[in-house]
C-alpha cells in the first residue's frame, strides 16, 4: 500500500487505482483513529456501545474521506510536480515545496471541517480556533513533505548506487569472460608460428610481426568491454591474414565492410572466436580447404552479422544441439554470455546448417552506436 502512495511518478491511468488504495487505507484505520479520538476527547462511550455498527460505518466513511482528501490535496500534487521541481535549484525547490505543502495542508484543514460537519453535524473546532487549525495542518504537511522528500532522495541515491554496483559487476564479468578468449587465441597463434619456424622461417617472421599488431588490439580493447564493429572487423581481418600464413591457399575469406554499421558497438573479441571455430571445425578438415564469409546487414533497429563457413560433408552434419555448442567454457557459450551481459535479451546468437556443406552463425545485436549509452541486462 505504502509503495503505491509514495510512488515517484504517475500516469493518468494510475490516478483512480491509487485514490482507491488511499481510501482503503483510510477505511482500515478509521475505526482505530475514531476510538483514539473518542478517548482523547473524553466523550461518553454509551452512544458507541448502544449502536456499534452505525458508529463503525461512520468512522470507516470518515477515514476513507479524510485519507482520500489528504492524498488528493496534499500528496498528489507532488507526484506530478516532483520531476518539474528537480529542474529548480536546491533553495528554490525547498521554498516551492514548503509553499505547496503549507497551502495544501491549510486547504485540507478546511476540507476536514466540512467532512466532520457533513457526517456528524458538528463543528470540528470552535470558530476562533480555525486559524490555529489551519496553521497546525499546514505545519504538519510541511513536516511530512520534508520527511517524504528526504525519503525519496535517499531512495533515489540508493537505487543509483545499486545500479552503479550492478553495472560495475557486469563490466567485471565481461572483462573476465573476455580474458578467457585472449589466452586461448594467443596459444593457438603461437602454435601456428612454431609450426612454421623450421619449414618457412620467413613466413614465421611475418606472422610474428602481424601477431604484434594483434596484441596491440587485444590489449587496447581490454581497457573497455565494448568496441566498434569497424575495429572488430579490422582485427578479424588481421587474424585471418595471420592464419593464411599457415593454411595458404586452403583458406579463402571474404569480409563485408561495416558500412552504415561501422559505429555499432559490440563486446571486444566477439567475432574472432567465430572465425577461429570456422577454421578449426570447418576449413582445417577439408582437403582442399574452404571459404569463410562474413556478411553485415544493418537495419533501423538491429545489426545482423552472419559468419558462413564450409565444412567437410564426409564428417556428417555438424552437431548443433544447444547443449553441445553452448557447453561450459566453450567459445560460443562465452560469446552468448557476454552478449547477455551487454544487451540483455535484445541480442541473440544462433547456429544452423545452411546448404549441404555450409554452417551459418548469426549474431543479432540491437542498434547501439558509439557514443550512445549502453544498458546491460535490459
Amino acid at each position: 500500500m505504502l509503495k503505491w502512495l509514495l510512488r515517484r511518478s504517475m500516469t493518468p491511468s494510475d490516478i483512480l487505482p491509487t485514490c482507491l488504495r488511499s481510501a482503503l487505507a483510510g477505511a482500515l484505520f478509521g475505526p482505530l483513529v475514531g476510538v483514539f479520538l473518542h478517548w482523547v476527547m473524553g466523550r461518553p462511550w454509551d452512544p458507541v456501545l448502544s449502536a456499534p455498527v452505525p458508529w463503525v460505518l461512520r468512522t470507516v466513511a470518515a477515514g476513507s474521506l479524510y485519507s482520500l482528501s489528504f492524498y488528493v490535496i496534499s500528496g498528489m500534487p507532488w507526484v506530478f510536480l516532483r520531476t518539474w521541481a528537480r529542474s529548480l535549484s536546491f533553495g528554490l525547490r525547498r521554498v516551492v515545496g514548503v509553499t505547496i505543502s503549507a497551502s495544501s495542508g491549510a486547504l485540507f484543514a478546511l476540507v476536514s471541517i466540512g467532512i466532520t460537519r457533513l457526517l456528524w453535524g458538528v463543528q470540528l473546532v470552535p470558530n476562533e480556533w480555525i486559524t490555529r487549525l489551519l496553521a497546525l495542518e499546514a505545519s504538519a504537511v510541511v513536516i511530512i513533505g520534508i520527511f517524504m522528500g528526504t525519503y525519496h532522495e535517499m531512495r533515489i541515491q540508493a537505487e543509483l548506487r545499486e545500479r552503479k554496483l550492478a553495472e560495475a559487476a557486469a563490466r567485471a564479468q565481461v572483462y573476465a569472460l573476455q580474458a578467457q578468449i585472449a589466452p586461448h587465441f594467443f596459444f593457438n597463434a603461437l602454435n601456428s608460428i612454431s609450426s612454421l619456424v623450421s619449414s618457412d622461417p620467413a613466413a614465421a617472421q611475418q606472422m610474428i610481426g602481424r601477431l604484434a599488431e594483434i596484441f596491440r588490439y587485444t590489449f587496447t580493447s581490454g581497457r573497455a568491454p565494448m568496441v566498434t564493429l569497424e575495429k572488430e572487423l579490422a582485427f578479424v581481418r588481421e587474424y585471418l591474414l595471420l592464419e593464411k600464413f599457415r593454411y595458404r591457399n586452403r583458406l579463402r575469406f571474404t569480409l563485408d565492410p561495416a558500412g552504415a554499421a561501422a559505429a555499432q558497438r559490440l563486446p571486444a573479441l566477439t567475432l574472432q572466436p567465430l572465425v577461429e571455430n570456422a577454421i578449426r571445425h570447418g576449413i582445417a578438415r577439408r582437403m582442399d580447404g574452404g571459404e569463410i564469409r562474413m556478411e553485415i546487414k544493418a537495419v533501423a533497429e538491429s545489426v545482423r552479422i552472419e559468419v558462413w563457413n564450409q565444412f567437410d560433408p564426409g564428417d556428417g552434419p555438424p552437431d548443433l544441439r544447444t547443449e553441445t555448442i553452448f557447453r561450459e567454457n566453450h567459445a560460443l557459450a562465452n560469446i552468448r554470455q557476454r552478449l547477455q551481459l551487454s544487451y540483455g535479451d535484445q541480442a541473440a546468437i544462433a547456429l544452423q546448417q545452411a546448404r549441404v556443406d555450409w554452417t551459418l552463425v548469426t549474431l543479432t545485436l540491437p542498434r547501439q552506436e558509439e557514443g550512445a549509452d549502453a544498458h546491460p541486462g535490459s
